[in-house]
């Protein structure tokens, strides 16, 4: 199961970050995670920041340090929480199949790449 094997990556240290607003990547040795679908950052019941906010930076920028210690994802890698040693938790929401989240990590057999519900989409070429 890929929970399992992404499981055995873990922790994962934040040495450092970038921002594309209103998407990011956090990444550190030999890992890297990029959002590049709508997101938010919250820690118990409360939301710290997400991707329509407009001072979002210093939120991302406090990851500097902190530690990826669970990503709770299934097979259909949609949605993914992923948890860091201060409780904080990045819920990741892709809308469509065009926003994609990826996570690549040494250890891990694959690349993931997470996104929006596909199977939702209406087919390619012309309706009448």
């Amino acid at each position: 199961m890929i929970s399992d094997e992404v499981a055995q990556v873990l922790p994962l240290r934040v040495i450092e970050y970038a921002i594309t607003s209103p998407f990011f990547n956090v990444f550190g040795q030999d890992w890297s995670l990029a959002i590049n679908c709508d997101w938010s950052l919250n820690r118990g019941d409360a939301r710290l920041a997400g991707w329509e906010d407009e001072e979002f930076e210093v939120v991302i920028a406090a990851l500097r340090g902190r530690s990826i210690v669970e990503i709770r994802i299934g097979e259909d890698l949609r949605d993914p929480v992923i948890r860091f040693d201060d409780g904080t938790e990045l819920v990741v929401r892709a809308d469509t199949h065009l926003d994609p989240w990826v996570l690549r990590a040494e250890g891990l057999s694959v690349v993931l790449v997470g996104a929006g519900p596909v199977a939702d989409a209406p087919p390619p070429g012309p309706t009448f």
